[in-house]
């Protein structure tokens, strides 16, 4: 499995490209306080967290606050997403 850092957005927001498809699923440890959002782009995807899972296709997003471990896979082999690793918000303004 590749991990690269494809893109970061002021410091504060990171994209993730991996390369894991050929075991058709990939999964990703956030650090402890971020939040995820994935979007597919692509194809279908399955998000496995604990014992939930979600069903996602072309145009959904998924969003995790305070993220844990998770798994993505692509039950029909491939499947084009984007996640944002986000940092935790502020409650204060």
């Amino acid at each position: 499995m590749t991990k690269s850092l494809a893109a970061s957005v002021k410091d504060f927001s990171s994209t993730t490209r991996r390369n894991a498809w050929s075991a058709r699923m990939l999964g990703y440890q956030p650090q402890a306080g971020r939040s995820i959002y994935l979007h597919v782009i692509q194809g279908e995807v399955r998000v496995i967290s604990g014992e939930h899972s979600e069903q996602l296709e072309a145009g959904d997003a998924y969003v995790m606050p305070l993220a844990k471990e998770f798994a993505v896979q692509a039950p029909r082999g491939c499947a084009d997403v984007l996640l944002f690793d986000l940092p935790p918000t502020s409650s204060g303004g």
